[in-house]
């Protein structure tokens, strides 16, 4: 498995197991969802130490969410701040200690329209975003320190 496998073991116990739960809860409800930020990054490669999960869903699928993860104590569904010129939900909770957040865009959003474009990388059954479409997400919603940090890793790989 290459680098990703050796990322993968790199992630702490708490991280794994977190992100096994979570998997298989929403593969077992067939789910659109793929994996986001710093945990896709060290996944595919790149020297980060995540502080969380973050997950992107359709926008409809977030009181879904909230019932297949109801034992994790998650949030009500709220409107983010915007970030980005379209608008975006999100709930939140914890599994193993570990933040986790679902963000929900309507199927035109930033981050969903490339989700349902299938730009995906899987590591081991873990739906991550393309290390090139995060990057461009990233510059698009006005971070371009994390888009460059990808970008710089993709030219060097």
């Amino acid at each position: 498995m290459g680098k990703m496998g050796l990322s993968w073991r790199m992630l702490s116990g708490k991280f794994r197991e977190a992100i096994d739960t979570i998997v298989e809860r929403l593969n077992k409800d067939h789910f659109d969802w793929m994996l986001v930020g710093s945990v896709n990054m060290a996944l595919q490669g790149i020297d980060v130490t995540p502080r969380d999960l973050d997950f992107v869903v359709r926008f409809e699928d977030l009181e879904r969410i909230r019932n297949v993860f109801s034992d994790y104590g998650v949030s009500e569904v709220s409107e983010l701040k915007p970030f980005i010129d379209r608008a975006a939900w999100d709930v939140h909770f914890e599994i193993e200690g570990i933040d986790v957040q679902f963000l929900g865009e309507k199927d035109d959003g930033e981050y969903v329209r490339w989700m349902l474009k299938k730009c995906v990388v899987f590591v081991d059954r873990i739906r991550c975003f393309d290390l090139r479409t995060e990057a461009g997400v990233y510059a698009r919603t006005n971070r371009k320190n994390r888009a460059d940090e990808i970008l710089n890793f993709l030219d060097n790989v």
